[in-house]
């Protein structure tokens, strides 16, 4: 930003994605283009990596979009997402990365009254139909979320941690809180 005219203030921001190796030595840099533009407006919403070492870059904002980034730094188009699959994204909850590189992602239906999830798939743009998400999940609430090794979600409350697996109508208790004789109030991660 430049304020040295306050009548006439030039702002400009920039978008640039990094990598380090393992041991923290950098290795490249490279600027993400066209993402704010008098036309319209992106943010990076989520980074997921890609198994060949690249990542992929969830871009919300006038629309919801994708930029591929392999390991050299080099950036592909940027992808409109359909409009279902942007639909999702917008009332997402929660979005991770799967074992099997999908992305799982947890969602509102447009209602906002009951909770799913699903797979978005980046290397294919295949996505999943929704599950729907156990009415006790969404009653009790949850303070994390991660995906399973089995293509299940791990989440907590404030009782415990629970396992649900699509397909089930109902989440599993893997760990009581009260049992466990822990006094937990809270678990960030």
């Amino acid at each position: 930003e430049d304020w040295s005219d306050p009548e006439n203030y030039i702002s400009k921001s920039d978008t640039t994605i990094c990598c380090w190796d393992k041991d923290g030595n950098f290795v490249w840099e490279a600027p993400i283009e066209g993402l704010q533009t008098e036309e319209h407006w992106y943010y990076v919403q989520n980074m997921m990596p890609q198994k060949e070492g690249g990542v992929t870059l969830l871009l919300s904002g006038d629309k919801v979009c994708k930029i591929d980034v392999d390991k050299t730094g080099k950036a592909s188009e940027m992808k409109p997402l359909s409009e279902e699959l942007s639909s999702n994204f917008n009332n997402a909850q929660n979005i991770m990365i799967g074992n099997d590189g999908k992305i799982v992602f947890t969602y509102y239906d447009q209602e906002w009254t009951n909770m799913y999830m699903a797979t978005y798939d980046p290397t294919t743009g295949a996505v999943s139909e929704g599950v729907k998400l156990p009415s006790a999940m969404q009653m009790m609430g949850y303070s994390n979320m991660a995906t399973g090794e089995n293509g299940e979600l791990i989440y907590s409350n404030s009782s415990g941690v629970f396992k649900f697996t699509p397909g089930q109508e109902e989440a599993t208790q893997i760990m009581s809180y009260i049992n466990s004789d822990l006094n937990v109030s809270d678990i960030n991660q």
